[in-house]
C-alpha cells in the first residue's frame, strides 16, 4: 500500500498552483521538462488534476459526500494530512514559486500493491532551489544523490517518501526505486513517447477539474481485482490490444460525473451498439413497473445487425441456437423473430410488497406474431387469466436467444403484455407486473426516478443502466472487492444516502460518447418518499408524539422504543438527547409548564411511576414519583382558568380514577371515580352553560359524567359498544344537544348517545361486510363523515347516514384508516395486510398516492416546520419517518 507520503505532500506543494503568480509566471523561465517525458507509460491508472488548490477546495469544503466518506478511517487520516500540508504550503512566500501547472498522479504495481508516483512542474526553472529548501524545512529532506532526496512526512505516523528533481519538474513516491527508475532514465518508454496514450490525451475532453486515463489491459490485469469483483475479460474486451479509456471527471457537493468517449473496438458492446440508433427511453418506462430499482435496457433499430455483432458474426452459431424454435415453427426462427420484435430489450428489478422480480422485457411490434411464436416454440402453454397466453421454457433460455446474448438472465414463463413480452421466473411475479404496469401506474409516473434521468442524461441513448444505490445495494457491493467494501462498511448510510446511479452509451458522430452519474442526498436514506429518517436503537411502541420546543415555539417529537428509551428528536429528525425510563410510557406524553415560568416540560404515567422531564432529558427535582396504587392508563391534564394550577386526572389499577396536582398529592375534595372497567379513551372536558362535564368511557361501554371534584353530574344507562372504537365528540350548545357519536358495525348503524342519555340510531345502508370504521373529521367546519371499511373498501355516509361514495382499495388492507391533511391535500391511509406498505389515496380525485413505506402503525400528520404543510409521521419498527407529500 502506498506509504501515505507523497501522496499528501505533494497534492499540498500543488495545492497552491490555483490562484496565484499569474502574472509573474509571465516573465518567468518555464520548466523544459514535463512529467509526460519522464513517467513510465507502463502505469495502470494517470490522473491529471488541472487545477489543483482549486479541486481540492471543491473535494472538501462544503461538499456532503466528503463529509460522509470522513467516516471512513483512512480518509479522516488523508484529511489530517491535507490540514497540514495545507497551512505549511499557504505562506506568501511559497506561493511565489509553486506555479499553475497540472498534478500528476500515477499508479504502478502489480495485482497485489499499487504504488503511486505524484509530479508537477515549478512556475519557474530558476526556482528549483526555494522548493528543495521547502522540503528540507518541512520535510527534512536529504540529498541521496544529485537531485535525488529523502523525506520525512510527520503526520498520523512517520512515514518516508523520495523526490527527484529536475529543469523544474519534481516527482515524489513513497517507492524509493519508482524514483530511482525515473531519475535515472531506465524506463522503456514514457507517456510522451505512447502513441496510444497521446492520442487519447489530444481527443479527451477535459472539461472538468479532473481528468482519469485508465490504460487496458494492464489496469485488468494488475488493478481490477483491488477495487472491483473479478469478471471473465472475454465478457467485456473485444482484443487484448493496448488501449487508454479518458474519462472527465466532475466532483460537485452531491454529485459525481464521469464521462468521455469509448476508443475505437475498444470493448465488444461498443461494437454491438455502433452499428444502432439511439432513442428515447421514456417509452420503455412506460412498460416497467412504477417500483422499478434498477435496470439495463438497449435500444434496437436494426434487429439483424444487432444479431450479427452479437454473435460476432457467427451465423452458424446463431442458426443452432435458434433450430429447436425453427424445428417447432417448420420455418427459419430469425425471420419470424424479426417480424414481432421491438426497438429495445431490458432487464429489470422490481419491488411488490416484500419480495423483489426479475424480470426480462423486449418491445414488440406486432403482440399476435409475438403470441404465436410462443405458441409454437414453448416446451407447454399454460392457462390463466388470458387464456393460453402464459408459455413454459423449461431451459430459461428463451430471453437471452431472443437478445441474441447480450442479456444471459435465465427466465422460465413468459407472457405477451401492454405491448411487450415479458419473462419472469414467477408466474406471480408476471401477474404482480400486470398490476403495477398500465395506463396510470408505472415507471414513468415514478417523479424521483424519471427526474433524475433526465436531469442528468441526454434524451436519445443507446444503452442505458440505472440503480437505485439503496435499494440495489447488495448487487452493487457484489461488484466490488472485498477491500472496498470492508472500507465502505465504515460509514454504514453510505448506501442509504446516496440516490442513485446511472450509466449511458450513446453512439455521437461516428463516436461512441459513455456518461457515468451518481446523485448523493443526505435527506435520501432509505425511501426516496421521505423528509427524513431516524433510528431508535429497537422497536417503537407507539407513533411519536409533537412537544413544543419553549425556546424556539417550534414543533419536536417525543418517542419511547421497546428498551424504555426516550428520545427527544428535532423537526429535522436529528436525535437531541436520549434516556431511558424504565418502564413504558401509558397513553401520550403531554406538556404543562410546571413552575409557571414559560418552560414546558414533559409529563407522562408509567405502570408505578409519574414522570416529568424538562427540555434537556434531566428529570424535574423529587421525579419520577412512585404510584402506590399503580397506573392503568394515561395522565388528562387539566387547566381549569389558564393559571397553570394543573390537575392531573390518572386512571388506576384498582379501577378508580385520581385527581393529582402537579407534586402529585391528591387533590383535597376530589372523590376518586370508580369504573366498571379500565378506561377505553381519554377523559373528555366540556364546558355546557358553565358547568363542567367530564366523560369518561370504559371498555365494556359505560359512560360516566362527574364534575371536577369527580362527583356524578349524570346518569347514563345507555352503552357505546365495548372495546376502544372511535367515539366522536359532538359538542352541543345544551345536554340534549350534545352526543357521542360510535358505529354499530354488527348492525351497520351510527348510534349518537346525547347526555341525556338518549340513543338515536340511523341505519348506514351498504352490502359490505363492515369489520371497521373512523370519522373523517377534515370536512371545513361541517359535521365529519363515518367511514365504514373492510379490507377492500370504504363506505362513507354523512352525518345524517345519507351514502356519499365507496372507495375500492386495490391491496387487501388493515381495516383501521384514518383522515389526514398531507401537504395541502386531504387523504386517507390505511396498511396493506400483509406487508404493512403504507396506502395513501388522494380523497379528491380517490387515486393512490405511491409510495414504498413500511409502517408498524398508521401515521400522524403533523405541522413540524413554520410556513411550510403538513408531513406525515410514522414508524416502522426501529424507523422514524417524516413523510414528505
Amino acid at each position: 500500500m502506498i506509504k501515505k507520503i507523497g501522496f499528501i505532500s505533494l497534492i499540498a506543494a500543488a495545492l497552491l498552483c490555483g490562484t496565484w503568480g499569474y502574472f509573474y509566471l509571465q516573465n518567468l523561465k518555464k520548466p523544459t521538462l514535463k512529467p509526460f517525458d519522464v513517467l513510465p507509460d507502463s502505469c495502470t491508472v494517470l490522473a491529471e488534476i488541472k487545477e489543483p488548490k482549486d479541486f481540492m477546495a471543491q473535494l472538501t469544503q462544503g461538499n456532503l459526500m466528503w463529509e460522509e466518506f470522513l467516516k471512513i478511517g483512512d480518509v479522516g487520516k488523508f484529511k489530517a494530512v491535507l490540514s497540514l500540508l495545507d497551512s505549511l504550503t499557504n505562506e506568501d512566500e511559497t506561493k511565489e514559486y509553486l506555479g499553475k501547472e497540472p498534478f500528476y498522479v500515477a499508479l504502478y504495481g502489480n495485482e497485489k500493491k499499487q504504488d503511486a508516483v505524484y509530479a508537477f512542474n515549478l512556475s519557474d526553472v530558476n526556482e528549483s532551489g526555494k522548493a528543495l529548501l521547502f522540503f528540507e524545512k518541512n520535510f527534512s529532506a536529504k540529498k541521496i544523490s544529485n537531485g535525488f532526496y529523502q523525506c520525512v512526512l510527520n503526520c498520523e505516523g512517520k512515514n518516508d517518501f523520495y523526490i527527484f528533481t529536475e529543469a523544474g519538474l519534481v516527482i515524489a513516491s513513497g517507492n524509493k526505486q519508482l524514483i530511482e527508475s525515473i531519475s535515472d532514465k531506465s524506463n522503456k518508454q514514457t507517456l510522451s513517447q505512447n502513441k496510444s496514450f497521446t492520442e487519447t490525451y489530444k481527443t479527451a475532453a477535459k472539461d472538468k477539474g479532473l481528468g482519469i486515463f485508465v490504460h487496458f489491459p494492464k489496469f485488468y490485469n494488475r488493478a481490477w481485482n483491488t477495487y472491483f469483483a473479478s469478471i471473465g475479460t472475454e465478457s467485456f474486451f473485444a482484443d487484448a490490444s493496448e488501449k487508454w479509456i479518458a474519462t472527465d471527471a466532475g466532483i460537485e457537493p452531491s454529485d459525481i460525473n464521469l464521462q468521455g468517449f469509448l476508443p475505437a473496438d475498444s470493448t465488444k458492446i461498443r461494437k454491438i451498439i455502433q452499428n444502432q440508433d439511439p432513442d428515447d427511453f421514456k417509452n420503455l418506462y412506460e412498460h416497467l413497473p412504477y417500483n422499478t430499482f434498477s435496470f439495463e435496457a438497449v435500444n434496437i433499430s436494426n434487429y439483424g445487425q444487432f444479431c450479427r455483432d452479437n454473435y460476432t458474426g457467427n451465423s452458424v452459431a446463431r442458426k443452432s441456437d435458434l433450430k429447436k424454435y425453427s424445428d417447432s415453427l417448420s420455418a427459419d426462427a430469425q425471420t419470424e423473430i424479426n417480424s414481432f420484435i421491438g426497438n429495445y430489450a431490458a432487464r429489470v428489478k422490481a419491488s411488490s410488497s416484500d419480495t423483489t422480480y426479475g424480470y426480462g422485457i423486449i418491445r414488440v411490434s406486432d403482440e399476435a406474431r409475438a403470441v404465436s411464436f410462443f405458441k409454437a416454440v414453448a416446451d407447454s402453454s399454460l392457462i390463466n387469466s388470458d387464456s393460453a397466453n402464459l408459455f413454459l421454457f423449461a431451459d430459461k433460455k428463451i430471453f437471452s436467444r431472443l437478445c441474441s446474448g447480450f442479456f444471459d438472465d435465465g427466465y422460465k414463463y413468459v407472457s405477451v403484455l401492454n405491448e411487450s413480452v415479458v419473462f419472469c421466473n414467477s408466474v406471480k411475479g408476471l401477474g404482480e407486473y400486470r398490476k403495477s404496469v398500465n395506463e396510470k401506474v408505472n415507471l414513468a409516473g415514478n417523479e424521483r426516478t424519471v427526474n433524475f434521468l433526465e436531469r442528468n442524461f441526454n434524451t436519445d441513448l443507446n444503452y442505458l443502466y440505472y440503480s437505485d444505490v439503496f435499494k440495489n445495494k447488495e448487487t452493487i457491493k457484489s461488484s466490488l472487492s472485498k477491500v472496498v467494501n470492508s472500507k465502505l462498511d465504515e460509514s454504514p448510510d453510505l448506501f442509504e444516502k446516496f440516490d442513485a446511479i446511472a450509466f449511458s452509451l450513446q453512439k455521437l458522430e461516428g463516436s461512441i460518447f459513455y456518461k457515468v452519474h451518481a446523485g448523493f442526498n443526505p435527506k435520501n436514506k432509505m425511501y426516496q418518499n421521505t423528509l427524513w429518517e431516524a433510528l431508535a436503537d429497537t422497536d417503537l411502541y407507539q407513533l411519536p408524539t409533537p412537544v413544543i420546543n419553549h425556546k424556539t415555539n417550534e414543533k419536536e417529537l417525543v418517542c419511547q422504543d421497546k428498551n424504555n428509551n426516550l428520545y427527544l428528536l428535532s423537526n429535522t429528525g436529528k436525535i437531541v438527547w436520549k434516556k431511558n425510563v424504565r418502564e413504558k410510557i401509558l397513553g401520550e406524553p403531554i406538556q404543562i409548564d410546571y413552575f409557571a415560568n414559560g418552560k414546558l416540560q414533559i409529563l407522562f404515567a408509567s405502570e408505578n411511576y409519574i414522570h416529568l422531564i424538562d427540555r434537556n432529558g434531566i428529570y424535574v427535582q423529587d421525579f419520577p414519583i412512585k404510584i402506590k396504587a399503580g397506573a392503568a392508563g394515561g395522565i388528562t391534564a387539566f387547566d381549569y382558568d389558564n393559571s397553570k394550577n394543573y390537575r392531573l386526572w390518572v386512571p388506576l389499577k384498582n379501577n378508580t380514577v385520581a385527581c393529582l396536582t402537579t407534586a402529585c398529592k391528591m387533590v383535597e375534595g376530589f372523590v376518586p371515580i370508580t369504573t366498571k372497567a379500565p378506561l377505553a379513551r381519554p377523559i373528555e372536558h366540556l364546558l355546557l352553560q358553565q358547568k363542567d362535564y367530564f366523560i369518561l368511557t370504559d371498555t365494556l361501554g359505560n359512560v360516566y359524567v362527574t364534575n371536577r371534584k369527580g362527583e356524578q353530574r349524570l346518569t347514563i344507562s345507555n352503552k357505546l359498544i365495548a372495546g376502544n372504537y372511535p367515539v366522536y365528540m359532538d359538542a352541543g350548545k345544551d345536554l340534549s344537544k350534545t352526543y357521542l357519536c360510535f358505529v354499530d358495525c354488527k348492525t351497520k348503524t351510527l348510534r349518537k348517545l346525547s347526555l341525556t342519555d338518549k340513543m338515536e340510531v340511523s341505519l348506514l345502508k351498504t352490502d359490505m361486510e363492515v369489520a371497521n370504521y373512523f370519522f373523517d373529521t377534515l370536512q371545513d367546519g361541517a359535521s365529519p363523515f363515518v367511514a365504514l371499511t373492510n379490507v377492500k373498501e370504504i363506505n362513507f355516509y354523512d352525518f345524517f347516514a345519507k351514502k356519499t361514495t365507496e372507495l375500492k382499495l386495490k391491496e387487501e388492507s388493515t381495516t383501521n384508516g384514518e383522515a389526514l391533511w398531507f401537504g395541502n391535500k386531504k387523504i386517507y391511509v390505511a396498511l396493506e395486510k400483509t406487508t404493512g406498505t403504507l396506502l395513501l389515496i388522494d380523497a379528491k380525485t380517490q387515486t393512490p398516492i405511491e409510495n414504498e413505506i413500511k409502517l408498524s402503525a398508521l401515521p400522524a400528520s403533523y405541522n413540524l416546520i413554520k410556513g411550510q404543510s403538513n408531513y406525515l409521521v410514522g414508524f416502522y419498527r426501529n424507523k422514524i419517518f417524516c413523510i414528505k407529500p
